[in-house]
């Protein structure tokens, strides 16, 4: 039996109110996720546009060639490192006229 009808099963022998429970928690779990999904989508949208209007630099690519070598090295960033170092950059580049 899969992991997935091991669960159907269960569920099959919930009360109305327990079964709202795990929907409340499936809802959110999906919303945090997609929202995630949501705002990555987003910034790759934003960066094909920037490519598709030539506002691709050479400093562009060296900031990727240095993000391959950080990961390749080991020296990843937390998601929310990420986050706030985007927003940094997405907030100067919208001061600076970029």
């Amino acid at each position: 039996m899969s992991k997935v009808q091991q669960i159907e099963a269960q569920l099959e022998k919930l009360s109305p109110q327990e079964l709202q429970e795990v929907r409340t928690w499936l809802d959110d779990f999906f919303k945090d996720h997609v929202e995630l999904a949501d705002e990555v989508k987003a910034a790759l949208d934003e960066s094909r546009a920037q490519i598709a209007g030539q506002q691709w630099t050479s400093d562009a690519r060296r900031k990727i060639d240095e993000g391959w070598n950080q990961a390749k090295a080991g020296e990843l960033r937390s998601p929310e490192q990420v986050r706030e170092r985007l927003a940094a950059h997405k907030h100067g580049f919208k001061n600076t006229g970029r």
